[in-house]
């Protein structure tokens, strides 16, 4: 009997943290419209993209969070595209840092061999789950 109550207050906590990761990515990308749409300048400085690309790489990974707290039976799947998201973000930070082209040709090919990496052990944990659910 005592532990229901300690699992309606575990409920209430994911409930508010689920609740909490919404909030922020629905306020993150509205903010960030609102500020790229209605005072930035592309064409004068490469600053605004500077800061676009990090918003929008940033956005990503905010949501793919939000989905994976919101929706556990997805939260296997999403941890690679959340690693992958945070990869990019970090891939645009150092960028900007050292001060190289974000589309710099090993950069490139190293984000793509993890996007392909990922996407090879998705398949796989996918086909052998179907091949032991036949079995």
């Amino acid at each position: 009997m005592k532990q229901q109550p300690m699992m309606e207050a575990t409920d209430h906590r994911t409930n508010l943290t689920t609740h909490n990761w919404i909030i922020v990515s629905v306020i993150w990308f509205i903010v960030g419209l609102i500020v790229f749409l209605t005072y930035a300048w592309f064409d004068d400085s490469p600053v605004w993209s500077k800061i676009y690309y990090l918003w929008d790489k940033a956005k990503d990974l905010i949501l793919f969070i939000s989905l994976s707290v919101a929706y556990r039976p997805l939260r296997r799947m999403l941890l690679y595209i959340i690693v992958f998201a945070l990869i990019r973000l970090c891939w645009e930070i150092l960028t900007n840092i050292i001060k190289i082209d974000p589309n710099h040709q090993s950069g490139v090919n190293i984000l793509w061999l993890i996007l392909v990496g990922i996407t090879v052990i998705l398949s796989l944990k996918q086909l052998l789950n179907e091949w032991k659910n036949s079995c």
